[in-house]
């Protein structure tokens, strides 16, 4: 009775999972669909006719549930790696993987998540891939994949997303300040421009003399040696030589081609822009 009574209002809480194979058979046995036979067996067991066959009780197998535990680790990994910022690579991939492996252990997982219970989720995996009980490792191979594919693509959207932020961040903060127009040096090796403050005149003059020979300047009483940034490859000897992170890798190569001008601060190299310089200098 009390099997009865679980079995009605996990159905009308929406509690099973829609992998379940013999739910009209569990929906007959309690009472849900046409009523049965009521049989009792050798050895006195406890059966049920259900349609042509006779049920026995002791080895019917209870529908089981949706599997939400499962789901929602999902959902927070695909969540915490949108916010991390960082694609995947082969370490992160081997870890999440064998994460999975955890996850997918129990075929009931995997019948729960190749059915309909989350599709209003965004849980869902090709269509043709159907839960085979007679190769359930290579269906689970085939579900932890495409499981993968979704954490590679969240990951990479959620950088996308944040390097886009930077970069806009980074034009306004170059769209409010002052700046200075890009001048061609003369033959002399001074600007073209006619400016009217002979400071700063004087300053574009010697940036453009840096820039035209690539030599040192002094300014103001600081060094500055012209610096044209070049690409670095992620994983690289220079990277690891330089201790720089992926994340700061990729921020150089956006800009490769550019001039900086590098210099000493404190025992530490810094470096300008171009229009940092000039306003610097003036």
């Amino acid at each position: 009775k009390q099997d009865k009574v679980s079995f009605i209002e996990g159905n009308e809480s929406g509690l099973f999972s829609a992998g379940n194979e013999n739910f009209d058979t569990a929906a007959s046995i309690y009472g849900l669909n046409e009523p049965t036979t009521f049989v009792i067996g050798e050895g006195g067991n406890i059966g049920f006719g259900v349609g042509d066959q006779v049920v026995s009780y002791k080895d019917f197998e209870k529908p089981f549930a949706k599997d939400f535990k499962t789901v929602n680790a999902i959902l927070d990994k695909s969540n915490t790696l949108f916010n991390n910022h960082q694609e995947l690579n082969q370490h992160s991939e081997r870890a999440l993987k064998a994460e999975l492996l955890t996850y997918l252990n129990n075929p009931k997982t995997l019948q729960s998540l190749l059915s309909s219970d989350f599709n209003e989720l965004g849980i869902e995996f090709p269509e043709g891939l159907v839960y085979d009980p007679s190769n359930i490792d290579g269906v689970r191979e085939q579900v932890m994949e495409t499981i993968m594919n979704g954490y590679r693509d969240v990951a990479r959207q959620g950088k996308a997303e944040y390097d886009a932020r930077r970069v806009a961040k980074a034009g306004k903060g170059r769209s409010a300040s002052t700046t200075t127009p890009r001048q061609e040096p003369a033959e002399d090796g001074t600007s073209s421009e006619s400016y009217t403050d002979d400071l700063k005149g004087r300053a574009v003059a010697k940036i453009d003399k840096m820039d035209q020979f690539g030599l040192p300047e002094t300014i103001k009483g600081t060094k500055f040696t012209p610096i044209v940034i070049q690409p670095i490859e992620i994983g690289s000897q220079e990277q690891k030589d330089r201790d720089m992170t992926d994340e700061e890798v990729k921020a150089n190569n956006e800009n490769v081609g550019k001039r900086i001008y590098v210099y000493t601060q404190n025992g530490q190299q810094a470096f300008k822009t171009y229009d940092q310089l000039v306003e610097w200098a003036s």
